[in-house]
């Protein structure tokens, strides 16, 4: 398959969440996702899910979405459904804020160039201004040597080594 006939699903998409959640044999991860975002709430844990209508790929594709896609069996015996698009809203609200998702946001940052603190960026431009000098200095002492001055003068006027000056 070539590059360009790939498709590429983000983690956060709808379609992907909507796979994910909905798919049969995926009850204890929607069930672990519920729990989570609950814990996070400061409520007690679901003690079940139930999916009412599983993930259609030909469905989603037509647009058609139910409002209960999901029932929950709370702790005390009482039942909620939901639609999976309120957990979609929910998930991209943390994912936002990244207060309670933070694995997703060690993936996004591996995606994206590393922000420089200000310390990076001043030992970053210290290491490139003594590669600058450096170069310098040897443009500098090619054309002293090439003038005929002794190894001894030119080191001691560019700071290069005796070795690195016979180099030259």
């Amino acid at each position: 398959m070539e590059n360009e006939d790939k498709v590429v699903i983000k983690p956060s998409s709808d379609i992907f969440i909507r796979a994910l959640f909905l798919t049969p044999g995926n009850e204890n991860i929607t069930l672990s996702f519920i729990n989570a975002f609950r814990e996070n709430d400061g409520e007690e844990p679901a003690n079940s899910v139930e999916i009412l209508n599983p993930f259609d790929i030909s469905t989603y594709k037509s647009g058609k979405k139910s409002t209960s896609d999901l029932r929950i069996t709370n702790s005390d015996g009482t039942q909620t459904e939901v639609g999976i698009q309120e957990i979609i809203d929910r998930i991209h609200k943390e994912m936002d804020s990244c207060d309670f998702f933070n694995p997703y946001e060690k993936l996004r940052s591996m995606h994206r160039p590393k922000e420089e603190t200000e310390r990076e960026r001043k030992i970053r431009l210290e290491e490139e201004k003594e590669i600058g000098k450096r170069e310098v200095a040897i443009e500098i002492s090619k054309k002293m040597k090439l003038k005929g001055m002794d190894a001894e003068s030119i080191s001691k006027y560019t700071g290069l080594s005796l070795e690195e000056i016979d180099k030259l």
